[in-house]
């Protein structure tokens, strides 16, 4: 009878453990997860599926895809049918997350964890139902009475006799293929058992024979040899284990190994362990646990946790874990992840590790390793490491022996995207062909590959075949030594200055021209350039002067140009900008010019110019700026201030009379108003001034009188009044002196005509007074002189021959002079250097006598006559 008890078990047990008989149970189709659809890469899929993206460089090679060696596709999963691919013949270790396995059953499907299945099949042969561990799904319960043959599963009370099954001699050689028991065992097993237990045995029973009256309270001085007919509820004594299993599960676990594993050939009833053993296993179990273990294995599991362990375990798993842990580990794995972690450790392991690993983290340890990796990439990187490698290679691959096209465009696509430069209607393709069929460039070698490439680039978009001048530019000589290119003096190797202006130039600037980072002079005004500033121009750390005058370009300019904060002269002069004038243009602190005219700016001048303390010549004029002048600009160190043909009004700033060295305030044409400060005078320096065309009123100030240097005094058109001050005797320059259109009256100041660099004199249309000074043809450079429209009186003094002999035009009309024309003024007009003679000479009798035409070339009626 026992005997036979013990053949039927171990029969029972070979069904659970025999290949065959797994496989002969259909399993059904796994129902489809979301981690199977496009939305995989979801956050709930992230721990279920390993991405594929990780491993994926982009590709740099001309119209294809990079190829991978086989070496790479082995480790990095590139093919289908490699151990550690992502395809759906392949598997994550010897199986796959698909129709796979993980480990020896799948995840998937046709697979288990273990034996059977996690959808269809079960924890073994049975399926996880909620109900029960059995192969059917169903409740057990144990029977009051013995039964004649043995069950699958243990009762739970103990049977009025004992069933006396022999105890196996020898473990059995496998496990069983049911989870862990829901509490381990006080110690490891020497082999696990097949089924769990409920309830571990602290201690086994002492007793050879059981209890035919029930369990014992105490424990026996010696472990039984055959199983008790119910459990201990004091584990024994003995610290031996038990030659033969029990049927039932003991109340304590035992303290030392059972030698053999229970007779039960059912899982537990009750399921699984989900609560931590106090102890660590001695071997390792062969399913992970749903909960982490409160003290770390001394070896560790054959399969991966489900869910990181609390605190670091003492020895590495084997295989990888399948999600990170919560915190590092304190001994380096003795094998490499597959996955690289979410983030470094903290603090990093404390020596490297003793291999190499066979796939590269994502990011760099802090430690380097003892060993190079197993497999390097056959490409260099785009990028360089920021951390060196631990060991130098043993021997270095030359950069001759590459593809010297794929080497040129791996240098190039630094600061061009592959495919722009692969588009061959963009001149960046055209720099790239043209040094890519030079066979005298060396790619390995030429130490300014990108800054040929970049001035290659601006040649061939502005239409460098029809510049002006372009000797030497895209041929073999170096770039240094190309027209209109200045390298530094030191290694003559870095462009520091191109002088391109009114060189022919069409078209637009290239992003390229970023490249040139030690160009401090960059000169292309005078061309027909278009389009807008460019952002990458702010990456020319080390411009100063930036010329784009008299070009086509548009926009707003300023989100790029202010952040140049190394720019001392900014020269934007006669294109198409537009908008208002930046307030961060006063972030440009080292700003000596700042030219912006004949544009369409408009808005207010900001007052931020006031920072620009270096600023000497500010040319605004030819645009739409409105509203006063800022007294702020008395804070810079003006030397030129060009603000006319603008809307600005009115007073102009007593501060602005600060800048003592300025030479050159022109406002004209504006809406100013007020009166010119008598601090004029102290801009001894001016050689230009031009009020013309405001609103000016008031006299004139005297203090005038000390600008000596002064070669333009033009002050028409505005409301000036009253009688003009004789303040030219110190002059020496003037050539201009225009007080045109005002309200001035007086003599005209003789001192003027003292000058012997004047040229132009126009008095017109004022309210000046008495007679001709008699010096007016001393000037010998007297060109224009127009004294009509006022109310001199007398007649034309008589000149000495040699003198007017520049005159052009003199014109006397609407005043009361009188008597005649002198001959040698007719004379000027014989020899055809005199061309306007204008005079009172109509009306019976004429003002003036003076024929028509052969000297007055057109004669008025007296303005005070009928």
């Amino acid at each position: 009878m026992i005997l036979a008890t013990v053949i039927l078990a171990f029969q029972c047990l070979s069904l659970l453990v025999s290949p065959t008989v797994a496989t002969s149970v259909a399993p059904k189709r796994r129902k489809p997860s979301p981690c199977d659809s496009t939305m995989a890469d979801s956050h709930n899929c992230r721990n279920k599926r390993p991405r594929s993206d990780a491993n994926v460089e982009a590709s740099t090679t001309i119209g294809r895809e990079k190829q991978y060696s086989k070496t790479e596709r082995s480790l990095y999963g590139y093919d289908h049918d490699i151990v550690y691919g992502y395809g759906t013949m392949s598997g994550y270790s010897m199986g796959g997350y698909g129709t796979g396995a993980y480990g020896i059953g799948g995840y998937g499907a046709m697979g288990g964890y273990g034996m059977g299945g996690y959808d269809t099949g079960g924890y073994g042969m049975g399926g996880y139902d909620g109900n029960s561990y059995s192969p059917k799904g169903t409740k057990s319960s144990p029977t009051r009475k013995p039964t004649s043959k043995p069950k699958s599963s243990p009762t739970r009370k103990p049977t009025s006799k004992p069933t006396r099954v022999a105890p196996t001699k020898k473990p059995s050689p496998r496990p069983t293929a049911a989870p862990i028991s829901e509490q381990p065992s006080g110690a490891p097993t020497e082999n696990p058992s097949l089924i769990p237990s409920p309830s571990p045995s602290s201690i086994p029973t002492v007793s050879q024979v059981p209890s035919e009256t029930g369990p014992t309270r105490q424990p026996s001085d010696h472990p039984s040899f055959l199983p008790s007919g119910g459990p201990t509820e004091t584990p024994t004594l003995s610290t031996s284990p038990s030659e033969s299993p029990s049927d039932i599960p003991t109340a304590e676990p035992s303290s030392p190994p059972s030698l053999s594993p229970s007779a039960s050939s059912s899982p537990s009833a009750t399921g699984p362990t989900f609560a931590p053993s106090s102890r660590p296993s001695a071997s390792p179990s062969l399913l992970p646990t749903q909960k982490p273990s409160s003290a770390p294995s001394t070896t560790p599991s054959a399969a991966s946790s489900l869910k990181p362990s609390a605190e670091p375990t003492q020895q590495p798993s084997f295989p990888p874990s399948v999600s990170p842990t919560s915190a590092p580990s304190t001994t380096p794995s003795a094998t490499p992840s597959l996955k690289p972690s979410a983030e470094p450790t903290d603090p990093p392991i404390a020596s490297p590790t003793s291999s190499p690993t066979s796939s590269p983290t994502s990011l760099p340890t802090l430690t380097p390793s003892s060993g190079p990796t197993v497999s390097p990439n056959t490409s260099p990187s785009h990028t360089p490491s920021n951390i060196p490698s631990g060991n130098p290679s043993s021997k270095p691959t030359s950069c001759s022996e590459l593809n010297q096209t794929q080497v040129l465009l791996d240098e190039l696509t630094q600061v061009t995207e592959l495919s722009i430069l692969l588009d061959s209607s963009t001149p960046q393709n055209e720099a790239f062909v043209w040094m890519d069929q030079d066979a005298s460039l060396d790619v390995c070698t030429y130490p300014t590959v990108l800054q040929r490439y970049s001035l290659a680039v601006l040649y061939y978009s502005t239409n460098g075949a029809n510049w002006n001048n372009q000797l030497d530019w895209v041929t073999p000589s170096p770039e240094c030594v190309w027209q209109s290119v200045t390298c530094d003096a030191a290694m003559n190797e870095n462009v520091v200055r191109i002088e391109l202006a009114q060189n022919g130039l069409a078209g637009t600037l290239q992003p390229e021209i970023s490249v040139l980072g030690s160009l401090t002079e960059l000169f292309l005004d005078r061309n027909a350039l278009e389009g807008t500033v460019l952002p990458e121009l702010a990456q020319l750390n080390s411009l100063q002067v930036l010329d784009l005058e008299t070009n086509s370009f548009r926009g707003n300019p300023w989100s790029a140009l202010t952040t140049m904060t190394s720019l001392t002269s900014l020269r934007l002069s006669n294109n198409a900008f537009e908008g208002l004038l930046s307030s961060d243009i006063g972030k440009l602190t080292l700003l000596e010019d700042f030219w912006v005219a004949s544009n369409s700016f408009m808005g207010q001048l900001p007052t931020d110019l006031g920072r620009l303390v270096s600023l000497r010549n500010l040319l605004i004029y030819e645009n739409f700026l409105t509203g006063a002048i800022p007294a702020e600009l008395g804070e810079c160190s003006l030397e030129v201030l060009l603000g006319y043909q603008n809307r600005l009004s009115g007073d102009i700033p007593e501060l602005l009379f600060t800048n003592v060295n300025i030479f050159s305030l022109r406002l004209d044409n504006n809406f100013l108003t007020g009166s010119l400060s008598t601090r004029i005078g102290d801009l001894t320096s001016l050689q230009d001034l031009r009020l013309s065309r405001n609103r000016m009123s008031g006299n004139l100030p005297a203090s005038m009188g000390q600008l000596t240097g002064l070669r333009n005094l033009i002050v028409s058109t505005n409301s000036f009044s009253g009688s003009f001050p004789d303040i030219f005797q110190n002059y020496t320059n003037l050539m201009f002196f225009d007080l045109r259109n005002n309200a001035l009256d007086g003599p005209l100041p003789a001192s003027v005509f003292g000058i012997d660099s004047l040229r132009f004199a126009y008095f017109s249309n004022n309210m000046f007074s008495g007679s001709i000074p008699p010096t007016f043809s001393d000037p010998p450079l007297l060109r224009d002189l127009w004294i009509n429209n006022n109310m001199i009186v007398g007649t034309v003094p008589d000149v000495e021959s040699g003198k007017l002999l520049s005159l052009s035009e003199f014109l006397l009309q609407d005043n009361n002079v009188t008597g005649a024309m002198p001959d040698y003024i007719c004379s000027l007009r014989e020899d055809g250097i005199l061309e306007r003679l204008r005079s009172d000479c109509a009306g019976s009798p004429p003002e003036i006598v003076c024929s028509f035409p052969d000297c007055c070339d057109q004669c008025f009626p007296d303005p005070m006559g009928p």
